[in-house]
């Protein structure tokens, strides 16, 4: 998908995460070789957008995973903080 091309993929599992059905790709139902040879029969792999296909792709790109993560652990480190200044004993 991060080339612009779309995914034939069976439709269980983690696929169904990424994959948009008739956007970026398409599902089998089953695993079986019967099912595949349909949906590749089926298949035009030119009548696809590209750049659709190319935009939802960076949406699970290494940048965008990174910005993430930092984010996510710069903003438990903050609550972190904040619970650590409030907690504070006497001790005699």
């Amino acid at each position: 998908m991060a080339a612009g091309r779309p995914v034939i993929a069976y439709g269980q599992g983690g696929a169904t995460e990424t994959v948009r059905h008739n956007i970026t790709g398409v599902f089998f139902p089953e695993q079986t070789w019967e099912s595949l040879y349909e949906a590749l029969i089926k298949f035009k792999p030119f009548e696809w957008d590209t750049q659709k296909i190319k935009e939802y792709a960076a949406e699970y790109g290494a940048e965008k995973f990174k910005t993430e993560v930092k984010k996510q652990i710069e903003d438990y480190y903050e609550e972190f903080k904040k619970g650590w200044n409030q907690c504070q004993l006497k001790v005699n």
